[in-house]
């Protein structure tokens, strides 16, 4: 019997319970759960009602960036993708329900997942994991995924009692959302006007009759827009280059890139002007941290930017016993973790055999610099997929023996976000049902 440490109960960390339940003989496991809820960053969180957020550079003292909030879930978020596709396999949700979902939907969905499995009796809640480390098993040129135990130190939130325990295996999903990229913008910090990252804004009515600037046209930053539009008097939405093609709010205006925040509460772009603003949203996204990992663990974090050597980022070459999921962007998260877990627990139960440690390393570094040379920053070479998804997808099933995902996956998700692009105030009153494993309805058309 083999032990598992899992780290995060959100939906990655089910996922790997799901799929470890089903190995009762194989794997005896454990998921640490830091609040005393399932769902990660789908738990919504509101410290500050009716007030602007706390300023992010109060998270630049001292030298450190500290998360703010643990969730970045704000009262109006609504998901981008349709339910259709972005749902574990082995549970649908209600047809009834719209194709885009409120926030709210998701974390019942994730309460109601591990209840329909019977999961909960694995997680052990309010149980904040503080470090992990890496015990000798063998010789470490070995490429086995067993030449090592771990060490997982924990400590209950509540009581303040620690407590240390073994284990042969560790998935770490603590996921990505919580440590903010705080750019270092000439005058941030002398700037008098409250700056507050996309990680801690929750609601719109604080902005009402402002001049707000956001910075960044992610997901995060166009959703954040959108939301203030509704109430400021005017959003600025500054980003390196004129990203939307679409109709847009009457009060929204684009900018390029912030070249200054002045002392006086102004702004200074790239192309000259300049605009006064009430508030500044950093939609700038977020660092990776694994600040409970040993510096023998063979984690590295690269300027925050990229987990180096992580095979097919999965698996820790230096340690195959510790795999990370759910660490790209620009992908699907639910189905592709649960293929994702299912390769990893084909690995670790011996079905399938990984690379060479020195092959998987050269096609690591081989992938990230063909991505540097496609002139991706560095940031976005580590671990975003988006049309690289499909590929790494279809080498998870091919690699673990499994069963690839359905077609209709990909080209549903390639639809919606042609359409996000041309419709982004009303893409998401589109309703689509799934008909068979490659076709897909949007109201009376088949695609």
């Amino acid at each position: 019997m083999k032990r598992v440490a899992v780290i995060g109960a959100g939906g990655s960390g089910i996922s790997c319970a799901r799929h470890l339940s089903r190995f009762p003989e194989t794997f005896q496991f454990t998921v640490y759960e830091q609040s005393e809820q399932v769902g990660g960053v789908w738990v919504y969180d509101n410290p500050t009602p009716g007030k602007i957020p706390k300023d992010v550079r109060v998270s630049l003292q001292n030298g450190t960036k500290t998360s703010l909030y643990r969730s970045s879930i704000y009262k109006n978020l609504w998901t981008n993708l349709p339910k259709e596709i972005m749902l574990f396999p082995d549970l649908p949700m209600d047809d009834k329900q719209p194709s885009f979902l409120h926030h709210s939907d998701i974390k019942t969905y994730l309460e109601k997942y591990i209840h329909s499995f019977g999961l909960d009796k694995f997680i052990q809640f309010g149980h904040l994991v503080e470090n992990v480390s890496p015990v000798p098993m063998g010789d470490d040129s070995s490429a086995a995924v067993d030449m090592v135990k771990w060490v997982v130190s924990t400590r209950c939130v509540k009581s303040g009692e620690s407590k240390s325990e073994e284990f042969d295996f560790v998935f770490i999903c603590s996921g990505h959302f919580f440590e903010p990229n705080i750019p270092d913008f000439k005058g941030l910090l002398s700037f008098p006007r409250p700056v507050i990252h996309s990680n801690c804004y929750r609601e719109p009515e604080p902005f009402a009759d402002k001049e707000v600037l956001v910075i960044g046209v992610g997901p995060s930053g166009l959703d954040i827009m959108l939301d203030i539009t509704k109430h400021a008097k005017v959003v600025y939405l500054s980003s390196r280059r004129e990203y939307l093609k679409t109709k847009v709010p009457d009060n929204m205006e684009w900018l390029p890139d912030v070249s200054e925040l002045k002392e006086n509460g102004r702004v200074c772009f790239e192309n000259g002007e300049e605009r006064s603003v009430d508030c500044v949203v950093l939609a700038t996204g977020y660092l990776y941290s694994y600040p409970f990992l040993s510096e023998e663990s063979g984690i590295k974090v690269v300027e925050g930017k990229r987990v180096a050597d992580l095979y097919k980022h999965t698996f820790n070459v230096t340690h195959p016993s510790m795999a990370v999921v759910g660490v790209n962007t620009g992908y699907i998260p639910f189905p592709s973790s649960d293929l994702q877990v299912q390769w990893i627990l084909a690995v670790w139960s011996g079905a399938m055999i990984l690379p060479p440690k020195p092959e998987m390393i050269q096609e690591i570094e081989d992938i990230y610099k063909s991505r540097l040379e496609e002139g991706l920053s560095a940031q976005k070479a580590g671990h975003y997929l988006q049309e690289k998804q499909w590929e790494l997808y279809d080498q998870f099933a091919s690699l673990g023996g499994l069963k690839p995902m359905p077609p209709v996956i990909k080209k549903l998700y390639n639809t919606v976000c042609q359409i996000r692009k041309h419709q982004i105030m009303d893409f998401r009153e589109n309703n689509y049902q799934v008909d068979g494993e490659d076709s897909f309805f949007l109201k009376n058309y088949n695609y």
